[in-house]
């Protein structure tokens, strides 16, 4: 049974929230600062940094899985349009797929046959080689996640193809075939310089270095002085199973609650060890900086799971990926959506724009050096996309999903509708508009709609949908 509001209190819900975001002050942007000029820029990484898993991406030639959504362009977005940044060259060479020896090395077959990704960025990027920001995220292949994944589900999922995948038996509820000791030991590995998945290739330009001693190097050979490093971690995949509806039967995604436990722990040792690693490279970094951002923490913040299954708007793909977009790319499973990318991006963002235009120092009595020392922290940098949380903003062309038709009350009209843009974890739009007399029928074409996102709800079947209280419909 869906959980929906009767049309009083939905309404009551929604003057709230717009009476909440009338007193909100968006951060206005502003003029770049003088002296910055040009801001050069690498997006390097895996699959968690190319935007394998936003809709589209992995079709045709695109054998690296990119979107200009992925974090590490659309950061520089942020910053382009929110602080006025000149960014360029952007050179975007994060690949799905690569491990940390394909950042320098691998040969031209390296990262799905283009080669080393510092040979990539060197030819947008020759005049002095050096970038002022490079953003990546690895490890993950070097440690085979995606293996370990596979051997937790209760069926196949990640072949290659979806008929692959309906034709072969399930496996039933036997435990991960990898245990929480065998991938803490990988990641320890990783650490130390030792790749699980490609054993004695090295991850620097000469020699075994640690994985604290590669970012130190990266940091070093291809920063400008004021230049920062960023490293992303990777997210826990799946909220705490205490969290989840009961109606799940103590599964999430083919996956039993015990086996996304051990992940879950595997996921926080590992953005552990990628942390120690960037704290362990500062003491080695000669040129510019070296920063983390953990996806783990931002991925659950405040007391909200944005985890799969955890009743919340969603940061990652489902095994239900692939079929709204018609592409069937299984790859797409278990990686960060467009919304996720998005509030990686803003916080990105936010800690590019502290290091290089760090904010004055706040005024302060002479005799208090610490306070007079002190800054604001980073904090995330919004363009006004949306979250898809209650209280943001909705505007989309919808028509009336078949076989529904509108009800009417004697205030509202209120229509379940399919609507363009609307992120592949919510089946259907609840509009509601506060004009029964709207000219509407279920053969209405598409129309524009324009208001508040009022609610999110969830059936016991596990479909969502958005409430949007409609402050205005243009009919076609």
């Amino acid at each position: 049974m869906t959980r929906r509001l009767p049309p009083r209190r939905l309404a009551a819900a929604a003057v709230a929230v717009l009476a909440a975001a009338a007193v909100a002050v968006a951060t206005p942007a502003r003029a770049a600062p003088a002296g910055l000029g040009n801001v050069s820029w690498l997006a390097a990484g895996d699959s968690y940094s190319s935007g394998e898993g936003i809709a589209g991406t992995g079709a045709g030639t695109d054998t690296c899985a990119q979107s200009t959504l992925a974090y590490g362009p659309k950061s520089a977005e942020i910053l382009r349009g929110q602080r006025g940044w000149t960014v360029t060259p952007l050179a975007f060479t994060a690949c799905t797929g690569a491990t940390l020896h394909e950042f320098y090395g691998g040969g031209g077959g390296s990262n799905n046959g283009h080669g080393p990704q510092w040979e990539q960025a060197l030819r947008k990027q020759p005049a002095g080689k050096r970038f002022d920001v490079v953003t990546m995220s690895f490890g993950g292949n070097d440690i085979d996640f995606a293996s370990t994944l596979q051997g937790c589900l209760d069926a196949p999922v990640l072949a290659d193809t979806w008929t692959d995948i309906v034709l072969k038996e399930p496996v039933g509820d036997a435990p991960c075939d990898v245990t929480y000791d065998t991938v803490r030991k990988r990641i320890d590995a990783l650490l130390a310089g030792d790749s699980f998945t490609k054993p004695g290739t090295g991850f620097g330009t000469a020699g075994k270095l640690s994985l604290a001693e590669f970012y130190a190097q990266v940091a070093n050979q291809t920063l400008t002085k004021r230049g920062t490093l960023v490293v992303v971690g990777y997210p826990r995949l799946f909220a705490p199973a205490n969290e989840w509806g009961a109606w799940r039967n103590g599964r999430c995604n083919l996956m039993q609650a015990a086996d996304t436990q051990m992940l879950g722990r595997a996921a926080e040792y590992l953005d552990n060890a990628l942390r120690q690693a960037v704290e362990q490279a500062r003491g080695r970094v000669t040129n510019g900086t070296v920063d983390y951002v953990s996806r783990f923490d931002l991925f659950h913040q405040n007391g909200e799971s944005h985890e799969l299954c955890s009743g919340r708007t969603e940061y990652l793909n489902g095994m239900s990926v692939g079929f709204r977009d018609g592409s069937l790319r299984v790859m797409h499973a278990f990686h960060p959506n467009e919304i996720g990318h998005q509030v990686t991006a803003e916080y990105v963002a936010g800690r590019v724009a502290y290091t290089l235009d760090p904010p004055p120092a706040p005024s302060a009595p002479a005799s208090n050096t610490a306070a007079a020392a002190a800054r604001p922290s980073a904090s995330p940098i919004g363009d006004g996309t949306s979250h898809w949380n209650v209280g943001d903003a909705f505007r989309s062309h919808c028509v009336v999903a078949w076989p529904t038709a509108p009800v009417r009350t004697t205030q509202y009209i209120q229509m379940r509708m399919s609507c363009q843009g609307v992120p592949q974890q919510f089946l259907f739009v609840d509009v509601v508009y506060p004009d029964p007399k709207l000219n509407v029928t279920p053969s209405t074409g598409s129309m524009l709609v324009e208001g508040k996102i009022a609610d999110l709800t969830q059936s016991e079947y596990g479909f969502r949908t958005v409430v949007v209280q409609a402050s205005r419909i243009v009919l076609p």
